[in-house]
């Protein structure tokens, strides 16, 4: 089977990395995109385990299409009985076309669905499809006259781990706060230092990978629903997964935040995720804090900074923002000697700003959004 897993366009090397620990060694890369062979008993490891991922699909077929008459057949040809029972729906969710003849969205999803439909109704000897079953999600995608098809395997994006019940103000994607871990090289024998934390997604991830946890063991996949599905790959690998986690803590992460209206919400996501909460700094798990960052000293003499502050639509106008930035170079400079920093920033210029040199600097594209993930090490 050929899979393509989507991610955060930048954050390609990261989940590259990701898919070698899972023994995926031959990957065909594009923005946003990356592609690979398996068999259909990995599918269900992934789905588990991915932790930079955002959706993984099934790219069902590929074939060249001139007219609609090309796009009928192909499409009729293709193997759909694996994927939709005879009770099921399926939902041409989205089409895009570039560079090819055909481009007319409404078009390609009524087709595109009358010719699945009729292939479906000639195998299980049914007039329609009664569409009271599963929902399954597909994508056309059209470039210079070549037709993929691909259906989703996740369901919800597998950003969504379900622990997250109080997103609050222009919350940080969980597979993002997960790279930014993986692109810091943070080890959960070094204590981590979030001060714009939010409703907790950077502390809460790093404590799910300290622990061993795997992303997704506290929810369902479409994959589950579909026809060639062998009934039991995905609570297998939900067992595997809960058997390397560890149950004790054994890291030190802080975070903080100057809104306790925030705070109060990361510890009830930190307990839906089942994550253990410190009372304080020098003890084992999570240990949250309402504080103005310019007002608290680090915790430990030395660790790793991973943050999000505040920028874009949680600023009010540019000069707040650049008061907030030459205020946390003036912290870091002043008392994070020889801390390794990671910082999100909407400012292609923000290693200027913090004076930080030998920089690693990562380019995000977060749907209409563009940030910088800049990671560094602080010297006086």
């Amino acid at each position: 089977m050929i899979l393509s897993v989507s991610c955060s366009p930048g954050l390609e090397p990261i989940l590259s990395r990701e898919l070698k620990h899972y023994d995926i060694n031959e990957q065909t890369r594009n923005p946003g995109r990356i592609s690979f062979k398996v068999d259909a008993l990995k599918i269900a490891e992934l789905l588990v385990n991915l932790r930079t991922a955002d959706n993984l699909f099934y790219m069902i077929g590929e074939f060249s299409a001139q007219n609609f008459d090309d796009l009928f057949d192909a499409v009729y040809a293709l193997p759909w009985e694996q994927i939709l029972k005879k009770n099921d729906k399926l939902v041409i969710e989205k089409v895009r076309s570039r560079d090819s003849v055909i481009n007319t969205q409404s078009t390609v999803q009524a087709m595109v669905q009358k010719a699945v439909y009729s292939k479906l109704c000639s195998i299980y000897h049914i007039q329609r499809m009664p569409e009271t079953g599963a929902e399954h999600h597909a994508r056309i995608h059209f470039y210079n006259n070549i037709c993929t098809v691909e259906v989703d395997l996740c369901g919800m994006p597998l950003s969504k781990r379900g622990y997250r019940k109080y997103p609050g103000l222009a919350p940080l994607k969980e597979t993002l706060a997960a790279a930014s871990l993986f692109n810091a090289g943070w080890k959960a024998s070094m204590p981590l230092d979030d001060m714009f934390c939010g409703t907790g997604s950077i502390a809460i991830e790093a404590a799910l990978y300290a622990m061993h946890r795997a992303p997704g063991t506290r929810r369902s996949f479409a994959w589950e629903q579909f026809a060639m599905y062998d009934g039991h790959s995905v609570l297998d690998a939900k067992e595997t997964a809960r058997a390397k986690a560890r149950e004790e803590p054994e890291f030190y992460i802080t975070a903080s935040d100057i809104d306790p209206v925030m705070i109060d919400q990361a510890k009830k996501n930190a307990r839906y995720a089942e994550i253990p909460l410190a009372d304080s700094p020098q003890k084992p798990g999570i240990y949250f804090t309402v504080a103005d960052f310019q007002k608290r000293k680090p915790f430990y003499s030395k660790g790793y900074v991973i943050t999000d502050p505040p920028y874009g639509n949680r600023l009010s106008n540019p000069l707040e923002a650049e008061k907030l930035y030459k205020a946390l170079h003036e912290h870091f400079a002043t008392l994070y000697d020889g801390f390794d920093i990671s910082s999100f920033s909407d400012r292609e210029d923000f290693a200027t700003l913090m004076q930080a040199h030998h920089t690693r600097h990562l380019k995000i594209t977060d749907g209409r959004e563009t940030r910088w993930l800049l990671r560094w090490k602080q010297e006086q």
